[in-house]
């Protein structure tokens, strides 16, 4: 090889890697922007939760102030709530954790895997 095809190939090659970096910045500025997307509507459903919840625990405290004293419909809904808890709690792998894993690969691993189907086309569209 000359020295001006040495040259021509060590500007291809940078021209290269500055194009794959870009495209790097491109699909972590894609993938960031999909998890914030997600994690801006998991906060807003938590806050509406907790807005539903407390307007049920006052509407139940109410309706069993009815038939019993005020400070015993508190508790008795104080303890639904507790018991609630506990069970989100212990089921909180299968109802966040793996969800949320699955969720965020998902997105983060999506590229690679078209990326790695368009190869095993072009694969095969070689070898007919």
């Amino acid at each position: 090889m000359s020295g001006e095809q040495l040259q021509e190939l060590r500007r291809d090659i940078e021209a290269l890697v500055k194009t794959e970096l870009t495209l790097g910045k491109l699909q972590i500025v894609a993938a960031g922007s999909k998890i914030i997307g997600y994690v801006l509507l998991v906060l807003t459903l938590i806050l509406l939760v907790f807005a539903v919840l407390a307007f049920a625990a006052f509407a139940a405290v109410n309706a069993l102030a009815l038939c019993m004293p005020m400070w015993a419909a508190c508790l008795t809904v104080g303890a639904v709530y507790v018991l609630i808890a506990i069970i989100v709690v212990l089921m909180r792998e299968s109802l966040f954790i793996n969800p949320l894993v699955k969720k965020l690969s998902a997105i983060l691993f999506a590229e690679e895997g078209r990326l790695a189907e368009q190869e095993r086309l072009r694969k095969e569209a070689l070898d007919d």
